[in-house]
C-alpha cells in the first residue's frame, strides 16, 4: 500500500522533490492505515486536492523566516504563491507521519516486516496487562488488609482506652473510700480517747 499511495502521488506530480514525496506518502499512508479518510471522499480526491494547494513541503525551525515573522504558537503555514507548506520541524504530532520513514520502510516488505514486529509487541504488552492488572488486584487486597488491620486497631485502640477509664475510675473510688473509711476510723479513734480522757 505505502509504494502505491508513492507511486499514486509520483504520477500526478513527477517534480515532487523527495522530502514532499516522502511526507506526502507517509501522510496520507497514515489516513489509509488508520481509517481517517471521510466516507464519500477516495484517496486519489485528497492527493488531488494536497497537489493542487501544495507542491513543496519545508520543514523549518527557529531560525527560519516563517518562525521569525509569525512566532512560536503557529505550527505551519502555506504560501499560496509558490505553493510550499511551511511545517514546523520540531511538532510532536510529526512523529506519526515520519516514524514510517524512520524506520526505514521503503517497500511492501518493509511493512510487512514492522507490522510483525507490532504484532509481537502488542502480545508481548498483552502479557504486560495480565502482569498489572494482577499486581493492582494484589495491591487491593494489600490495601484492604490494610485498612482492616488499621480499622481494627483503631476499635482494639478504643476498648482498650475505654477498659482503662473504668479501671482509673474504679481505682479513683476505692482510694476515695478507702481514704473517707480512714478519716472515719481516725475520727472515732479520736472520739475514743477523748471519752477515755473525760472518765479518769
Amino acid at each position: 500500500m505505502y509504494e502505491k499511495i508513492k507511486k499514486l502521488i509520483s504520477d500526478k506530480n513527477n517534480n515532487l522533490d523527495n522530502q514532499t514525496l516522502m511526507y506526502f506518502t507517509n501522510y496520507f499512508y497514515v489516513l489509509v492505515k488508520d481509517g481517517l479518510i471521510p466516507n464519500g471522499i477516495t484517496l486519489e480526491d485528497l492527493i488531488d486536492n494536497a497537489i493542487r494547494y501544495a507542491s513543496k513541503v519545508e520543514f523549518y525551525d527557529e531560525n527560519h523566516r516563517v518562525y521569525l515573522e509569525n512566532g512560536p504558537d503557529t505550527k505551519g503555514l502555506r504560501d499560496p504563491d509558490t505553493k510550499t507548506i511551511y511545517i514546523r520541524g520540531n511538532l510532536e504530532e510529526l512523529a506519526k507521519y515520519n516514524y514510517i520513514k524512520d524506520a526505514g520502510v521503503k517497500t511492501a516488505d518493509d511493512i510487512s516486516v514492522h507490522q510483525e514486529k507490532l504484532a509481537k509487541m502488542k502480545r508481548q504488552l498483552k502479557g504486560m496487562d495480565e502482569k498489572i492488572s494482577l499486581a493492582f488486584e494484589k495491591r487491593k487486597e494489600i490495601y484492604g488488609f490494610y485498612d482492616f488491620y488499621e480499622s481494627r486497631m483503631k476499635s482494639d485502640y478504643e476498648i482498650l482506652l475505654e477498659q482503662a477509664k473504668v479501671e482509673m475510675e474504679r481505682i479513683r473510688l476505692a482510694e476515695e473510700k478507702e481514704k473517707a473509711e480512714q478519716e472515719k476510723e481516725m475520727r472515732e479513734n479520736v472520739r475514743g480517747s477523748s471519752v477515755c480522757g473525760a472518765v479518769r
